[in-house]
């Protein structure tokens, strides 16, 4: 492709392995309607999956193509119109369009693009170290978010390890990547995403115990009491950690005094912490009072 916006998008749903409409024109820093227009055409070239609401690359689980396609059939005749309607009004763009905003729109991508590349370096380095406390044949459950996407990248160099998880990507990763036995459950998959969490993931959940519940929250209060956003993901989540034998909480640090409204546990049930760098003292005394480990990759800072 000769057009550098395109091979960034694509580049970015090759990274993700899915992603959402409204996720890309984010990351691009363009327009909803710019960025379904490049949906467009890279669908049009076999580059990708297309789907109501998101795009997949090519060789996502069939489970996951079969799980977001339900309503496809009855969703065309509106997108047709929508493409139509999104057609005049981007000939009347293009009639306004200056070549400031195009260099700023490139401008935007380029530093959205950079963001992410840092962010999925530090990601890296704490999977990196994740993977070193966990043992050879062990079972595993691995929750929803980027950073257990990046865990799951690292997980290779394990062996036989058996992985339940409630995430399409992670699964997804795990297949494409390593010989485990991948387990998850059934029931809708969540477009934001692509997770479960429904009733199914609940029985699903009830039936295991693992040794390892490897997961991430949206915050972390100085009292020490881990936050979420989404009551759903929350309850399996609690679920899985009562039926865990040790539970990783991985973090960056931008998530330590960060607000969310919903309390998952404390930081005194867990058993290990991995962050990217060294957490306040508030969090570090909680720590040592209850005898969690807290670990640093090496290449970020010190292991304490």
């Amino acid at each position: 492709m000769n057009s550098p916006r395109l091979n960034r998008v694509l580049q970015y749903i090759n990274q993700a392995g899915f992603a959402t409409t409204e996720e890309l024109s984010e990351a691009a820093g363009v327009s909803l309607q710019t960025i379904r227009r490049d949906i467009r055409i890279l669908s049009d070239q076999n580059l990708i999956i297309k789907y109501h609401g998101g795009v997949a690359k090519l060789n996502m689980a069939a489970t996951s193509s079969d799980a977001l396609a339900v309503n496809d059939n009855l969703t065309d005749s509106t997108e047709n119109l929508t493409d139509s309607t999104e057609n005049l009004t981007d000939s009347t763009e293009n009639l306004t369009d200056s070549t400031e905003n195009l260099i700023g729109s490139t401008d935007n991508l380029v530093s959205s693009t950079n963001t992410q590349e840092q962010r999925g370096s530090m990601q890296k380095q704490i999977a990196l170290e994740v993977v070193k406390h966990i043992k050879d044949g062990s079972s595993v459950f691995i929750a929803l978010g980027t950073t257990m996407e990046a865990i799951a990248h690292e997980l290779a160099c394990k062996k036989d390890l058996t992985i339940f998880t409630n995430s399409l990507k992670v699964a997804n990763i795990i297949y494409e990547n390593t010989d485990f036995d991948v387990i998850i459950p059934g029931g809708t998959v969540q477009r934001r995403n692509a997770g479960l969490v429904d009733r199914e993931t609940e029985s699903f959940v009830k039936e295991i115990s693992v040794d390892y519940c490897l997961f991430t929250c949206g915050g972390v209060e100085k009292s020490g009491y881990l936050l979420g956003f989404y009551l759903q993901e929350i309850h399996i989540l609690k679920m899985v950690l009562e039926r865990s034998s040790y539970s990783f909480l991985v973090i960056d640090s931008e998530k330590v005094n960060k607000s969310a409204p919903i309390r998952i546990t404390h930081l005194s049930e867990i058993n290990s912490l991995f962050i990217d760098k060294k957490p306040s003292e508030g969090i570090l005394n909680i720590a040592r009072s209850n005898n969690i480990g807290v670990y640093i990759p090496e290449i970020l800072n010190t292991t304490l």
